[in-house]
């Protein structure tokens, strides 16, 4: 499912999956230079398990990855260790612009529309990262009220985010 807005060159993709062994070969329609955002409660699964998701959308032209959800910290601390390995084994990234430039990680323990946000809005800086016109939200494991809840903000991922209020549902 692709989203867009009519004043925007950027899409937002959806790609949600049971489990982290439903990952495709590779990300149809995606081309290299796009940023990601992991929407994952991975606090059961290994290391190496989320370094092998890691590693496929870092290999598949992932810039920019982010990651929500239940142990998201430790997630985002594993793709940064995946990226650094991936560089001394390979050089690197050949999807930067600029080779001194290295992918950005980041994690985002507050609301999901807050994560939105910044892949739709902050996931584009200059200098390599500015030409990323195309953005997938992955779902590894949600059930189909918190996929329900991510489509519905994924009709307008521009929108900036509201304050959540104490005692608010599952950080929405």
């Amino acid at each position: 499912m692709v989203y867009s807005q009519p004043d925007s060159r950027r899409e937002i993709y959806l790609l949600a999956l049971d489990a982290p062994s439903e990952l495709p070969g590779s990300l149809a329609g995606i081309e290299p230079r796009f940023a990601a955002l992991l929407v994952w409660d991975a606090d059961q699964e290994s290391v190496s398990t989320i370094s092998a998701v890691t590693e496929f959308l870092f290999r598949a032209g992932c810039i920019s990855l982010s990651t929500w959800g239940r142990d998201c910290e430790r997630v985002h601390d594993i793709m940064d260790e995946v990226s650094e390995w991936l560089e001394i084994d390979e050089g690197p990234n050949r999807h930067l612009q600029n080779p001194e430039d290295a992918e950005v990680t980041t994690w985002h323990s507050e609301s999901f529309r807050s994560a939105l946000f910044y892949l739709a809005c902050c996931a584009h800086e200059p200098g390599s990262y500015a030409p990323c016109a195309q953005s997938i939200v992955i779902t590894i494991g949600t059930d189909e009220s918190r996929r329900m809840h991510i489509r519905k903000a994924l009709e307008w991922p521009f929108e900036c985010p509201r304050r959540r209020s104490e005692g608010s549902a599952q950080g929405w």
